[in-house]
C-alpha cells in the first residue's frame, strides 16, 4: 500500500471522526445518546434471497481505537429482510440503534437480484423515496465472478469490502466523465419511466489472477410490464 494510499485513509477517517464529533456538538448533551446509536454505513451488497433480500453491510466500528487506524475499521454483518424499511426496523428493534446511510460509498447488485428487474426496481424505489438515503450514492452490479468478493467470513470482511466500496465508487465516478451509463438510483429510474429497457449500468469485475477489481460498463435488461 502506497504512502499517499495511507493518507488518503487517515484523511477519510479524520473527516469521519469530525463530522461525530460536529454532529454531538450541534445537538447536545440531551440527544448525545441518540447520536452514539447511530450506525454509519459505508457499503451494502443486496442480493435476491427467494422471496426476500440478503443485506451485507459494511458498517464503520466506532468502537476501535482511531488513533492507533490508518483506515477507518469496519465490520461486516448480514442479514434476511422482505424490504429495505423492514431491514432498518428490525435492526432498531434488535440493537436500539438507526442505520445511516449518508456516508455510503457504493451499493452492489448481486447476479440474482440482477436478473430479476422488478425487484430491483423495487428496491431503488423505496431507496429514492426516502429522503434520508444518499442519492448520490454509486450503484454497481456483481458480475458472478465477483460475487466470492462477498462470501468471506465476516469477521475477516469488513474492511475489504469497504475498501472496495470506495474504490468502485471513485472508479465510477471517473469513468462517468465519459457519460451514457446509470451511475445512481435515480439515473436508473429516470431512464426506465422515459421508456429505456436496456440500461448501461457499472459493473464490478475481478481479475482472478491479480485479485484486483475492475469497472466496465454491462448491460442491464428489464422485460417489459
Amino acid at each position: 500500500m502506497g504512502k499517499n494510499t495511507i493518507i488518503k485513509k487517515r484523511r477519510n477517517w479524520k473527516t469521519l471522526m469530525l463530522f461525530l464529533l460536529l454532529l454531538t456538538l450541534l445537538t447536545g448533551c440531551r440527544k448525545q445518546t441518540d447520536a452514539e446509536k447511530k450506525r454509519y454505513i459505508l457499503s451494502l451488497y443486496i442480493e435476491r434471497q427467494e422471496e426476500e433480500y440478503r443485506f451485507r453491510l459494511s458498517e464503520a466500528d466506532l468502537t476501535g481505537d482511531m488513533e492507533k487506524e490508518a483506515s477507518i475499521p469496519c465490520k461486516v454483518i448480514e442479514r434476511i429482510d422482505g424490504s429495505l424499511k423492514e431491514l432498518e426496523k428490525n435492526e432498531r428493534n434488535r440493537e436500539a440503534s438507526q442505520l445511516e446511510w449518508n456516508h455510503i460509498y457504493t451499493i452492489f447488485i448481486g447476479p440474482k437480484l440482477a436478473a430479476c428487474p422488478e425487484r430491483l426496481l423495487s428496491f431503488l424505489g423505496e431507496w429514492d423515496g426516502a429522503w434520508q438515503k444518499s442519492p448520490n450514492v454509486s450503484i454497481c452490479l456483481v458480475q458472478s465472478s465477483a460475487a466470492s468478493i462477498f462470501e468471506d467470513e465476516l469477521e475477516d470482511a469488513g474492511e475489504e469490502e469497504s475498501r472496495i466500496g470506495q474504490k468502485a465508487a471513485q472508479l465510477m465516478e471517473q469513468a462517468e466523465k465519459k457519460g451514457g451509463v446509470c451511475r445512481t438510483p435515480i439515473d436508473i429510474l429516470k431512464a426506465y419511466d422515459d421508456g429505456s429497457r436496456r440500461l448501461r449500468l457499472y459493473c464490478l469485475l475481478l481479475d482472478e489472477k491479480t485479485k484486483e477489481i475492475r469497472i466496465n460498463p454491462g448491460i442491464l435488461s428489464f422485460q417489459e410490464p
